[in-house]
């Protein structure tokens, strides 16, 4: 299979979630990094005209808004807010919860 060279015309990045409620959850690197690279990133796909997908949960919900430093780079571009996965009327159904042993009291 010949290799093809990546290009605007058949790639894509897609910056997921990148919000500030969510930096806690960071170990592999600091928070200033991963903001740094994540700025970065969007700022390649504005330079090399590259398609940039960007989503981000409800901006009151516990992820919170994104990095303000994204938002900037990011200026107009559309943001897809990701509705929460549980709403009332879903038909996903939660699993029940696991049986516990009752716990002996002296």
């Amino acid at each position: 299979m010949a290799r093809i060279r990546l290009s605007a015309d058949n790639s894509a990045i897609v910056l997921m979630d990148h919000q500030v409620g969510r930096a806690d959850l960071l170990r592999s690197h600091t928070l200033e990094e991963h903001i740094n690279n994540t700025v970065a990133l969007a700022e390649v796909a504005k330079i090399f005209n590259t398609p940039l997908v960007v989503t981000d949960g409800p901006s009151d919900g516990l992820g919170g808004p994104l990095y303000p430093e994204l938002a900037h780079v990011l200026g107009d571009h559309p943001v897809v807010e990701r509705i929460p996965r549980c709403t009332t009327g879903s038909t996903t159904r939660a699993s029940p919860r696991p049986s516990r042993r009752p716990v002996a009291r002296s």
